[in-house]
């Protein structure tokens, strides 16, 4: 959300610390709606001053996230496999993302009349896993 530079009404499974961000520079359209927080303790306090915790009833519900104004979804994966299987969970055993909003959101986008699914993957991903290999 670092290179916003039109105003954003968000509507997400977690927050992080950029929305603080958004609002400093006067980006933030409206209340933001989460299911959770994921951030520093400048986040818990901005955000205690906000009613914008709900339940996943709310924040994942596809008919009222594909009504009205474009929904852009942007959804993040780890990595695509070559049938287009989309990891968002983990790499090897390490859960790294969690599983839930990826396909509500992905839904509401398409269903949307002038929605838009974007699944961000990074070019790389750093990743330390040690393989352990049996001795033949």
């Amino acid at each position: 959300m670092q290179r916003a530079r039109k105003p954003l009404s968000i509507d997400t499974g977690y927050l992080t610390d950029a929305v603080i961000d958004l609002e400093r520079q006067g980006l933030l359209v409206g209340r933001p709606s989460a299911t959770y927080l994921f951030g520093s303790a400048d986040l818990y306090r901005w955000a205690d001053r906000e009613p914008i915790l709900r339940g996943v009833d709310y924040t994942h519900d596809v008919t009222r996230l594909s009504r009205g104004a474009p929904f852009v979804a942007v959804n993040t994966a780890i990595e695509i496999d070559p049938v287009d299987q989309i990891n968002v969970e983990g790499v090897a055993e390490n859960v790294v993302g969690g599983i839930g909003g990826h396909p509500d959101y992905c839904t509401a986008a398409r269903l949307n009349r002038r929605g838009l699914s974007i699944i961000a993957v990074p070019a790389r991903f750093k990743w330390q896993c040690q393989l352990e290999v049996a001795p033949v």
